[in-house]
């Protein structure tokens, strides 16, 4: 039996553009930032620079947008987000 594919094996990463849109901000906007800094590097970079984000990565980085007053969808899923928690605790 072969083993996992590529595919399979990149099944928990975003690409830059699913990471951005999770965010609620630009692709651009997200490259930037991770090129200044503000954000952290990638979780992942392949040889064909194909830049890979974890989900944690993008919690992370929501925590960092939502401060700096950017991406409203960002703001929302983190409103939504504490709302459910405080809802089970």
């Amino acid at each position: 039996m072969p083993g996992p594919t590529l595919r399979d094996k990149l099944a928990g990463y975003l690409t830059s553009g699913e990471a951005a849109e999770a965010l609620g901000i630009t692709r651009r906007q997200l490259l930037y930032w991770v090129r200044q800094g503000v954000l952290p590097a990638p979780t992942m970079t392949r040889r064909d620079g194909l830049r890979l984000f974890s989900r944690h990565w993008v919690e992370e980085a929501r925590d960092i947008v939502v401060r700096l007053g950017e991406g409203a969808e960002a703001r929302e899923r983190d409103k939504a987000g504490k709302e459910a928690h405080a809802q089970t605790n």
